[in-house]
Order: C-alpha cells, then sequence, then structure tokens
C-alpha cells in the first residue's frame, strides 16, 4: 500500500513537469504548429517577409517581418513555413518564394511556431516558479516518506493498519490537489503575461501607425506648399516682365514725343528766319507755320494711332515683345522752305 501510493504521487508529478533533477526545463508546448489565414487581393501585393535561404528538402524559416504587407502582425521571426494550402513548401527558399507570390485571394499557411520568451513576458521566471514548486513538492514527498516509514512501525506495533492506510490516501489527495493547483496558477500568470505582451504590442503597433500618418500628412503638406510658392514665383515673374516692358514702352514714347516736339520748334524756327531772309511778308509765314502745324498734327496722331494699335497686339500676346518704334516716313515730314 505505501509503495503504491510512492508510485502514484511519482506519476502525477511526471504528468504535469519533468522532475527536479539539476537539468534544464523543456517544454514541448514551446513549439506547436499553427494555421495563419492570409489574404493577397492580387499577385502584386507584397506579403513583407524576409526568408532564410533553405534547400530543397528543408522548410523556409521567416527571418523578418515587415511593418507593412499582407503578413504583417501575422506571421512572426523565426517561423517555419511548412506548407501554402495543400501544397508542402519544403521545396527550397526560391521555389517557395515563388509559389508564395503566385498565389492570390484567400491563402491558408500551415506554420510551426516557435514560443518565444518575450512572448510570454519572461518564460525564465516562469520556470524559476516551476523550479521552486518542484522544491516544495520534494520537501512534501519526503515528509510522506517518512510518515508513511513511521506508519509501517506502528503497523508492526497496533492492529490499526487500516486507518494508516487512509491517513496516506488522504495525504496522497492533498499531493495531488497540490500539485494540479499549482499547475493551474503557472497557466494563468503565463496567459495574463501574454495578454500583457499582446497590450503591449498593440499600443506600439497604434503608436507607429499614428506617427507613420503624421509624417505622410506633413509630406503632403510640404509639396502643396512648395508647388503654390512656385506657382506664385512665376506669376510675379511674368507680371514684373509685363510691367517692365510697359514702363520701357512709355519711356520711348515719351522721348518720341520730346524729340518730335523738339524738332518741330526747331524747323518752324528755321523756316520763319528763312522766310524772313527771303523776304516772305509776315501772313505767308504765319501761313505756312499753321501749315506746317497741321501736318505735324496728322502725323502725331498717325504716331499715337499705330503706337495704339502695337499696345493692344502686346496685350494678347503671352509674353510681351520688344515695341517697336515707329518710323518717322520721309513722306510725313513737313516741308521746311516756300519757294
Amino acid at each position: 500500500g505505501g509503495d503504491g501510493g510512492h508510485s502514484s504521487a511519482a506519476m502525477m508529478r511526471q504528468g504535469g513537469r519533468a522532475r527536479h533533477s539539476g537539468q534544464p526545463v523543456v517544454d514541448k508546448r514551446a513549439v506547436r504548429t499553427i494555421k495563419v489565414s492570409l489574404f493577397k487581393a492580387d499577385v502584386d501585393a507584397k506579403l513583407g517577409v524576409a526568408l532564410e535561404n533553405v534547400p530543397p528538402g528543408s522548410y523556409p524559416r521567416v527571418r523578418r517581418v515587415g511593418d507593412v504587407g499582407v503578413a504583417a502582425g501575422q506571421l512572426q521571426t523565426d517561423d517555419e513555413l511548412m506548407a501554402l494550402g495543400t501544397k508542402p513548401l519544403d521545396v527550397g527558399t526560391e521555389a517557395a518564394t515563388e509559389l508564395l507570390r503566385l498565389a492570390t485571394g484567400a491563402l491558408s499557411l500551415t506554420v510551426r511556431r516557435r514560443q518565444r520568451s518575450d512572448d510570454v513576458g519572461g518564460l525564465e521566471a516562469v520556470v524559476a516558479e516551476a523550479e521552486e514548486e518542484d522544491e516544495d513538492d520534494r520537501r512534501i514527498k519526503e515528509a510522506l516518506v517518512a510518515l508513511r516509514s513511521e506508519a509501517r512501525k506502528s503497523a508492526t506495533t497496533s492492529a490499526s493498519l487500516e486507518g494508516v492506510a487512509e491517513e496516506t490516501a488522504r495525504l496522497a489527495d492533498a499531493i495531488r490537489d497540490a500539485t494540479m493547483g499549482g499547475y493551474r496558477q503557472l497557466s494563468l500568470k503565463t496567459a495574463r503575461r501574454v495578454e500583457a505582451r499582446c497590450e503591449v504590442q498593440k499600443r506600439e503597433a497604434l503608436d507607429a501607425a499614428s506617427v507613420a500618418a503624421a509624417r505622410a500628412t506633413e509630406l503632403r503638406l510640404r509639396e502643396a506648399f512648395v508647388a503654390e510658392l512656385e506657382a506664385a514665383l512665376q506669376e510675379a515673374q511674368r507680371q514684373a516682365e509685363v510691367e517692365r516692358h510697359t514702363a520701357v514702352a512709355a519711356a520711348i514714347k515719351e522721348t518720341e514725343e520730346r524729340c518730335a516736339e523738339e524738332q518741330r520748334l526747331a524747323v518752324q524756327l528755321a523756316t520763319r528766319q528763312t522766310q524772313s531772309t527771303l523776304g516772305v511778308s509776315e501772313e505767308d509765314v504765319v501761313a505756312s507755320a499753321a501749315t506746317m502745324a497741321f501736318r505735324e498734327a496728322a502725323a502725331s496722331a498717325g504716331a499715337a494711332l499705330e503706337a495704339a494699335m502695337q499696345l493692344c497686339e502686346k496685350e494678347k500676346m503671352a509674353r510681351p515683345k520688344k515695341p517697336v518704334i515707329s518710323e518717322v516716313k520721309a513722306s510725313d515730314k513737313p516741308d521746311l522752305f516756300f519757294f
């Protein structure tokens, strides 16, 4: 009866975790095969992962997962891609990459994933706690062995062997309950740590997305500002060019008018002097001057009309040309002498 209880306790201990023997505790649940569902809209859609280069016969392993891509947030570093739907992917990295690139629509990836210590919020700490619980269980087992030894001694001197067996069974039940309770607590702790780690990763992803959106908006506003600034500069340059040509035309016109006036006065004075020298009467001189003034006025009106037509043509052109200075024809010049 005592040896049977000891064997039952040992079997319960082995069912939950490896016995404390100084060797590292290996959790077979650290490697698991899962299904990952993805969706590729077309062939050009990128998964956003980098695969380790392996020969045919080996499954490609994920070395890096980008922030942008179909597999972002779905695959993890060190994931082994075992199959795409029903197609095995142990065909070498190059062939597997081509299969993934050509696949479109809803995709089902069979992935072998290794549980990382950072995914459970510190697996080493959990193992340490398990080893401490192993030590407590070992002490309980030693106490149970000592109790069984005392029970054997009492059985030789007393007829209460049945009571000792019942006590031993109760102790075994207590040990089993304590062991299973420890496993449940460990599972709850692990689940809480995984949930906390997932929340942290979600917050980090949201922060990264917010920063990326802010940078994209800033870049778009900067490009719009540069475009508006270039358009304003071009408009200012065009307006300055128009104003410069207008000012040049006005200055040329004013100069021509002054030259014509001075020429008219000089010709009139020379004509009077010549006519006085030739003995022409004052009335003839006045009449000749009036005729000359009329011809000059007609010539000025013609020049003004031509200048106005040129200005109208310049306004129609996209870029105004250099104003053309009209030349005074020989036939428009007034006669200088009377014979």
